[in-house]
């Protein structure tokens, strides 16, 4: 009897014990789901997940005023500028994030050119970024880092004679994307 009576404690021991184990870190089912009368249950999990893109913000010049200057023939000015970004997360620019920043003009097409008055004659200029020529609508350089500025310059053309002289105006302008990165793992 004495047997009967361990085996008993033991067995009943053994059944309190054995409890469901779950993965460290892993969550508790928030949703039971009872079977129906054909012993069968079916339930769903919603999934949820936003994707996002990094913010940053582009700085650009605010004017490139070159100012009264006297017109010399054939002569070129020049006017040193700087771009760049900041405010981009770390993390975006880890995964391989990069902002691009193109230019281009305000003449026709996006044509490097100033304009005296409205519809008078204009004047050609060219950008560069160091030593490479940027041509209107193409990629004046792409940012992988914050506060990393590049330096540009704008070079005009003199009027090709005093009888042009006087004010031109026109914008340079600066069009930045966004580059996501290609995929990240394997």
């Amino acid at each position: 009897m004495k047997k009967k009576i361990t085996a008993l404690v033991l067995a009943i021991g053994l059944l309190l014990m054995a409890q469901p184990v779950l993965a460290q870190g892993e969550p508790l089912p928030t949703t039971t789901i009872p079977s129906d009368p054909r012993g069968e249950a079916r339930g769903g999990s919603e999934i949820k997940v936003t994707f996002m893109l990094p913010s940053y913000t582009l700085v650009i010049p605010k004017t490139l005023a070159f100012g009264d200057t006297f017109w010399v023939k054939q002569q070129h000015y020049t006017k040193d500028f700087e771009v760049s970004v900041f405010g981009m997360a770390e993390d975006a620019l880890k995964l391989g994030y990069a902002v691009a920043v193109k230019t281009s003009g305000s003449g026709t097409g996006g044509a490097y050119t100033l304009e005296k008055g409205t519809g008078g004659p204009t004047i050609a200029y060219t950008v560069k970024n160091g030593d490479a020529d940027i041509p209107a609508n193409r990629e004046f350089g792409s940012f992988k880092t914050n506060n990393m500025p590049q330096t540009g310059t704008v070079t005009l053309n003199a009027p090709t004679d005093s009888a042009n002289v006087g004010q031109y105006q026109g914008n340079l302008v600066f069009s930045a994307a966004l580059v996501p990165p290609t995929k990240t793992t394997p």
